[in-house]
């Protein structure tokens, strides 16, 4: 097999797992959504981090799956949809959770390799003053930092990141833990 069509094939069984997985979970978690064709808005400041874009990917494919993100100037106070990772939102961060933490919470999502998602970005977003983030968060860490960086605007940054997050998912159902992590015994 050549290269052009591993990566070809490898490319597929991505797309496979990832639309495989959303479709079950989302299912299984009881997905919002009214079938009414309308898209939900979820807004939030344009200004992008690590628990941010987990947090948005998380709404995307496993919440609501006709999700759709406004992003606006930092500070604004009145948002479209329901605000999250402002400082009055319902979706936030606090001392102990990330806001990717809290939104699994208040959905009642109790799958172990989104929480071990939840683990890695509360190591950069809450955790990063009084531990050493663990490899596999610096390293989904670094990854999203390098599209926030690249200088697109922040809804293309966000919507890109969420390739980032898919490819750590499919990782993780590979390997039953943090993609990048060493395997357990």
């Amino acid at each position: 097999m050549r290269k052009s069509e591993r990566n070809l094939a490898v490319g597929v069984e991505r797309s496979a797992c990832i639309l495989l997985s959303a479709a079950m979970f989302l299912a299984a978690a009881g997905c919002r959504g009214s079938g009414d064709g309308e898209p939900h808005v979820y807004s939030t400041w344009e200004t992008l981090e690590l628990d941010k874009c987990a947090a948005a990917w998380l709404l995307k494919r496993f919440i609501d799956k006709q999700a759709t993100f406004k992003l606006y100037p930092v500070g604004t106070l009145e948002m479209d949809g329901t605000p999250f990772d402002t400082p009055s939102s319902e979706y936030r961060r606090s001392q102990s959770l990330s806001c990717y933490e809290t939104v699994l919470q208040r959905h009642g999502v109790n799958d172990p390799r989104l929480a071990e998602l939840g683990r890695l970005v509360r190591d950069i977003e809450v955790n990063y003053w009084t531990t050493t983030p663990a490899a596999p968060a610096r390293n989904l860490n670094n990854r999203i930092q390098t599209i926030i960086q690249a200088g697109k605007p922040p809804a293309e940054a966000l919507e890109e990141s969420f390739v980032v997050f898919d490819e750590f998912w499919c990782e993780m159902l590979h390997v039953g833990g943090a993609a990048g992590a060493a395997p357990k015994k």
